[in-house]
């Protein structure tokens, strides 16, 4: 997030927590919890024309990844006309 930052600056929404599950009674356990799906680590940037959003993930203990999404204007209209094409060919 912190590559991200240096490039839009500060995030509008810092969304870091962790449910209560396994693994959230100590920082030693982060990845634990964030495999058992009881953390949350995502940023949001509301830029002019784009919403970008970073999160962390992981499949394994050992090893994380990080996932990066852009949203730009006009996408859900676009999502909708995929599904309606998409139904339509069954």
């Amino acid at each position: 997030m912190q590559g991200v930052g240096q490039k839009y600056g500060k995030p509008t929404k810092i969304l870091d927590f962790c449910n209560g599950g396994i693994g959230c009674d100590s920082d030693s356990y982060w990845m634990l919890s964030l495999l058992e799906k009881n953390r949350t680590l995502t940023a949001y940037w509301q830029l002019d024309y784009v919403t970008v959003m970073v999160a962390a993930g992981t499949t394994e203990l050992n090893s994380g990844y990080v996932i990066f999404a852009a949203e730009f204007p006009g996408f859900d209209a676009y999502a909708d006309a995929k599904k309606v094409k998409q139904n339509e060919s069954f």
